[in-house]
């Protein structure tokens, strides 16, 4: 099985007939929304309530939650034919309601917990076609949004959400992934 790997795309059309039917989906769409700045220069990881901005927060909703949801509905007839037929969501344990501790990181957290709802209903639709639909938290990987500070290289995240991709089944359709293969808190 031949995994695609789509950024956001404004029209996904295109790809309905032009995507053989043996692949796996597998939405990686994420951009953070602006940071707030410390003062001195110094941008704020988890930006507060001060610094949420109407339109960015649009933004940031249309590429992590909205797009994955019309990529797939515009991929599903290849999806349908595909051996494999599972689709998986990069989410972020940031869009975990139980697990913020934290606060602040309006505009991406919401869009991340929107994207693990929105996978989890599409499980539900897509369960009687027989397509597995997981999310999946990739870890703190070393990249430019990650930092020098995360804790996984990108290889290891590959490699985890690889095994997550291998044990999805229907089974456990709509469940959301640690890239270790343990399930998150919703």
């Amino acid at each position: 099985m031949q995994v695609l790997v789509f950024m956001c795309l404004q029209d996904v059309r295109f790809l309905q007939n032009k995507v053989p039917g043996k692949h796996l989906p597998y939405h990686y769409a994420g951009v953070y929304g602006p940071k707030a700045e410390r003062g001195e220069g110094v941008e704020e990881f988890i930006p507060g309530l001060e610094s949420v901005d109407k339109k960015a927060w649009q933004e940031v909703l249309e590429i992590n939650t909205i797009a994955p949801l019309m990529l797939t509905r515009a991929l599903l007839p290849c999806i349908e034919q595909g051996a494999g037929k599972k689709v998986l969501f990069i989410s972020s344990m940031l869009g975990s309601i139980e697990g913020n501790n934290l606060g602040g990181g309006y505009m991406y957290n919401s869009s991340k917990a929107a994207l693990n709802m929105v996978g989890k209903s599409l499980s539900v639709d897509l369960l009687d076609k027989g397509i597995t639909v997981a999310m999946a938290h990739p870890g703190w990987v070393k990249t430019e949004m990650g930092g020098p500070n995360a804790e996984i290289t990108a290889k290891q995240s590959a490699e985890g959400l690889r095994a997550i991709i291998d044990k999805m089944e229907l089974g456990s359709t709509g469940r959301f992934w640690n890239y270790d293969c343990t399930e998150m808190a919703w």
